[in-house]
């Protein structure tokens, strides 16, 4: 029989299978899960296999499987919480799957995002997590001579989830998964909260864009105003970048109207930081003067003065999620069983969708309106009198 290899010498598929007495196909199959290898035989070679201390050659396997233990990730801002603290989810479930994490920060340019596509893909990258609203191609000048030559959109290859985004339409063949917001749901339980407290000059800070998540959340503001019998008043919609600076000059707008809203409700936290302080500059207290809510649960919501009431989005978990399921699109494409067990997706054949629960965290930034502010507001109403319930 021969002699298994030296302990100082590095062990090679070839020691593992004629230790085991397979095939170094068998050996492959066995240690990457695949369902057609025999439990006691699994069980032989990956004994074998830690006996002799192997460890398989990533650029050997890659060469082999066409792929690599790698993921793409590719985000608008990284610099911004909601996508730092997905990318810490991501990387979780991907370092105990052994996997290994490539951030690719787009800065919002369509552009850059189709050029890392291009790149993780020649890299042969096992699959991909899409993260933040699609990007749009900048508009194209007058004189159509002057305008760039643009490359077809890249349609990646590789097993794909979107977070915060959907599939792009026209792609052949099954749905990847989408992991997705209902924004709408969530705004309007966040207005229908400063409804309940007697607010109904409501001004709404939205996000930069036509995008539909932008889309959604006007929906939710539209909707909870419906429900208490509110007309909306337009000049009380404004939008702004997803920065201090941006809900500063939002806020500003807003407040300097002869008929201020009593009540502010903006897209994401650092937005409503910014309210906060265009409030200070006009001598406005809050919430004695003036509510103030955000969106998203950053960490420096709970440390703002006041405390800022928000919309808690589960960021770290919907990067664990969105990884558990790249995963699993990956096994079922390499044709293994699938390692890391996740319950199944709910939706349709057509388009596998969750949506990522949201909470609405009330902290100390919106109170009741004043005295005034409430005459100002039955001035408004009428005489009508609506009791707002909102069912999480």
């Amino acid at each position: 029989m021969d002699e298994p290899a030296p302990s100082n010498a590095t062990a090679t598929i070839y020691d593992v299978a004629r230790e085991s007495g397979v095939s170094t196909g068998t050996v492959s199959r066995a240690l990457n899960g695949h369902a057609e290898v025999g439990a006691a035989t699994r069980a032989r070679v990956i004994e074998t296999a830690a006996r002799l201390r192997y460890r398989p050659d990533p650029l050997a396997r890659g060469m082999i499987t066409r792929t690599t233990a790698l993921v793409g990730l590719v985000v608008p801002d990284v610099a911004a919480p909601f996508f730092h603290e997905l990318a810490r989810g991501v990387e979780d479930v991907a370092s105990a799957n052994g996997q290994l994490v490539v951030l690719c920060n787009t800065d919002r340019s369509l552009e850059k995002e189709q050029r890392y596509l291009r790149t993780l893909g020649a890299h042969r990258v096992g699959g991909l997590i899409l993260a933040g609203a699609p990007l749009e191609a900048p508009a194209a000048p007058a004189d159509q001579s002057e305008a760039p030559a643009t490359d077809t959109p890249v349609q990646p290859a590789q097993p794909c989830v979107f977070v915060i985004r959907r599939e792009p339409p026209g792609r052949q063949g099954a749905a990847w998964p989408a992991l997705l917001l209902d924004y709408r749901k969530a705004v309007r339980e966040e207005i229908g909260y400063l409804l309940s407290l007697g607010h109904r000059r409501i001004g709404y800070v939205n996000g930069p864009g036509a995008r539909e998540n932008a889309t959604e959340r006007v929906a939710g503001y539209r909707q909870a105003l419906a429900d208490a019998g509110i007309s909306l008043d337009p000049e009380l919609v404004t939008d702004a970048d997803f920065s201090i600076e941006g809900g500063y000059a939002a806020a500003t707008r807003l407040l300097d109207r002869t008929e201020r809203p009593t009540a502010l409700a903006l897209a994401n936290d650092h937005m409503a930081l910014g309210a906060l302080q265009a409030a200070r500059t006009r001598g406005l207290a809050v919430p004695g003067e003036l509510s103030i809510v955000g969106f998203d649960d950053f960490a420096v919501a709970a440390l703002a003065a006041p405390a800022l009431t928000t919309v808690r989005v589960p960021m770290r978990e919907m990067g664990a999620r969105a990884m558990h399921l790249l995963l699993e699109q990956m096994a079922l494409r390499s044709g293994r069983a699938a390692s890391c067990k996740s319950e199944p997706a709910p939706g349709t054949a057509a388009e596998r969708v969750e949506y990522a629960a949201t909470e609405l965290v009330v902290r100390d930034s919106a109170a009741p309106p004043s005295a005034g502010a409430r005459a100002d507001n039955r001035r408004h109403q009428g005489r009508k009198t609506t009791e707002v319930l909102i069912t999480p």
